[in-house]
């Protein structure tokens, strides 16, 4: 019998940990940007404590909780647009992929 094989296309790279993603991987979660353009970001997700996509969503929720605190409102979807939290976040990310 002729094994078929399976057809392996690359995703692209984790925004965090810098790792490459396969589509027949598993373990990676898209999460799309709207604003200002549309983007989609890429992260490892394994499901467990501790994964890169796990660790975006509990910094961006700090920060956000932040930016409540110094009356800068959160609802708008491009908060995370305007400084210092663009560069705040920008900064996390950076550090992540050492």
């Amino acid at each position: 019998m002729v094994k078929k094989k399976e057809l392996e296309l690359y995703v692209g790279n984790c925004l965090y940990c810098n790792k490459g993603l396969y589509s027949n991987m598993g373990g990676w979660i898209a999460s799309p940007k709207f604003e200002p353009t549309r983007v989609i970001r890429y992260f490892c997700h394994n499901g467990k404590d501790g994964s890169c996509f796990d660790k975006y969503c509990n910094f961006v929720h700090d920060l956000k909780l932040n930016a409540e605190m110094a009356h800068i409102s959160t609802l708008e979807t491009d908060w995370q647009n305007k400084p210092p939290y663009k560069q705040m976040i920008e900064k996390f990310l950076k550090d992540g992929k050492k």
